[in-house]
């Protein structure tokens, strides 16, 4: 019975040696954001567009963003994983946000692939956001 348990310890231990992944391999469920667009669906001036991410401290954005154009912006490739994603702007003068959010990635999508955050201020005081690839 002896020789069985070690072999079976032996096992356990190869195998989990053997199944713990690289150090460097991205998280499950993690892609890359190589930029931002912030489109502007709106008849007036919209300013100071930011994208922030509170968890991380990253922000991006725009400062004056015409009626019914949009911005963007690139900057080298940035590792999302989930963190919650803040929206802030002004309309006419006034400040307005969202919630935090999150954004998914399209379903099948490949871990380290690269995308675009598309953010869209589409009606007084709302906005959203999702990402596309390139």
């Amino acid at each position: 019975m002896m020789p069985r348990l070690t072999a079976l310890a032996a096992t356990l231990m190869v195998c989990a040696c053997s199944s713990s992944p690289p150090r460097d391999a991205p998280p499950v469920g993690s892609i890359d954001i190589q930029g931002i667009v912030i489109w502007i669906q709106l008849a007036y001036v919209v300013r100071d567009v930011m994208v922030e991410v509170p968890a991380t401290g990253r922000f991006a954005g725009c400062g004056n963003i015409l009626p019914r154009t949009r911005c963007q912006t690139s900057f080298p490739s940035q590792r999302y994983a989930g963190n919650e994603i803040l929206l802030t702007w002004a309309e006419r003068g006034e400040p307005r946000s969202t919630e935090p959010f999150t954004v998914e990635p399209p379903p099948g999508a490949p871990v380290g692939a690269a995308f675009w955050l598309v953010v869209e201020v589409f009606a007084p005081g709302q906005a959203g956001a999702r990402l596309v690839q390139p």
